[in-house]
């Protein structure tokens, strides 16, 4: 029997339940009019919606979900806006965000798992992201919520 990595950036893309998603995949192209600039790259408005629809429909659809360094500054809500809605996402892997994910960003993690009445979510990576004692505070008050299923969090 194959003995599985501890790792939790590691993904089989041939698992339909499971979504490593490659920058391509959301949708992100770059167009010089009608653009939204992120790190000296230009997305148009049409691309920037887009990417944001294909997030959400990540989370809504699969088991799990790796947005490991894809996320954009402003993506954070759509993802928890979906997780709150979420009925089948059980691991999301939010890390490598760096400065991306804040305690502002994980106020809304914490509020959608605290709403979410069927939520599945038993694992959540939020490592190498800028969390500091507000944000931990929210998180502790959502493990603490009876809608709140973590069994693994990794800060």
């Amino acid at each position: 029997q194959k003995a599985q990595s501890s790792n939790p950036n590691n993904s089989q893309a041939t698992d339909p339940r499971r979504a490593f998603v490659a920058p391509s995949v959301l949708g992100i192209s770059y167009a010089p009019q009608h653009s939204r600039q992120y790190s000296n790259t230009m997305e148009s408005d049409s691309d920037y919606s887009q990417r944001r629809k294909r997030i959400e429909e990540l989370i809504l659809t699969k088991e799990r979900v790796d947005l490991w360094y894809k996320l954009r500054d402003d993506d954070i809500s759509v993802v928890a806006g979906a997780l709150a809605r979420s009925t089948t996402l059980t691991v999301l892997n939010l890390g490598g965000h760096g400065y991306r994910i804040g305690d502002a960003e994980v106020k809304l993690i914490a509020d959608a798992l605290r709403s979410n009445t069927s939520c599945k979510l038993r694992e959540l990576n939020l490592n190498m992201n800028s969390i500091g004692p507000n944000g931990t505070k929210f998180l502790a008050e959502a493990l603490r919520h009876s809608n709140c299923k973590l069994q693994k969090l990794y800060l």
